[in-house]
């Protein structure tokens, strides 16, 4: 098993794809990556920076690159966050495949019932 919590939260894309390329290479075949992460859309957005539910401000109010925004400017790995597209281009990249759907977690106050307080993701082969 890898895991991996509030790791890839403060991951640029290069470095979010690197690791989990690395996590896939030495993943035993049966073996299970678990990783928190922050995915956005417009919604989570919006609900984000209207309840501001964290003591760390998390608005993503500046795209750092397509699909990856940062919270701030002067500190790009603060808090990092992803598009679907581009969470599922790096799964696929590192040749892993989702077991279910991305957990939804209560930093952002969009969804009723979080599993956790970041977004997280199981994956394997």
């Amino acid at each position: 098993m890898f895991f991996a919590q509030s790791v890839f939260t403060h991951m640029l894309p290069d470095q979010f794809n690197h690791s989990l390329g690395e996590a896939a290479r030495v993943l035993k075949p049966r073996g299970t990556v678990y990783a928190t992460c922050f995915r956005v859309d417009d919604d989570i957005l919006a609900a984000a920076r209207r309840t501001n539910l964290t003591q760390f401000d998390l608005r993503f109010d500046h795209e750092y690159s397509p699909g990856c925004l940062v919270n701030e400017l002067d500190h790009l790995t603060g808090a990092v966050a992803f598009s679907d597209e581009l969470l599922r281009s790096f799964v696929e990249a590192a040749g892993l495949q989702f077991r279910g759907p991305v957990r939804l977690g209560a930093w952002s106050g969009h969804f009723p019932v979080p599993f956790d307080g970041q977004d997280f993701l199981v994956l394997g082969r």
